[in-house]
């Protein structure tokens, strides 16, 4: 496991990820990673059932979120209309 301070953010596509997971080096982060996608993208479907209750057709209804630097999804709401 990496304990270096210096990130770099990427998105990396699940059929790479389903590969570096069949390397016994990169097994465990790459299981983690998916496991992560997957939460939150759960999290997004929900908020989205959630959000569009009350919604007009037509209209637009954007929220933005702040993480601060965490994984706890959705955040801290810093905009909506």
């Amino acid at each position: 496991m990496c304990h270096s301070h210096d990130f770099i953010c990427t998105i990396l596509p699940p059929h790479i990820l389903s590969k570096l997971a069949e390397s016994d080096k990169h097994r465990a982060r790459a299981l983690q990673n998916i496991a992560l996608t997957e939460r939150a993208r759960g999290r997004r479907s929900m908020m989205r059932g959630l959000l569009a209750i009350g919604v007009p057709a037509g209209e637009l209804r954007r929220t933005v979120y702040d993480a601060q630097n965490a994984q706890n999804l959705p955040g801290k709401l810093v905009r909506g209309e």
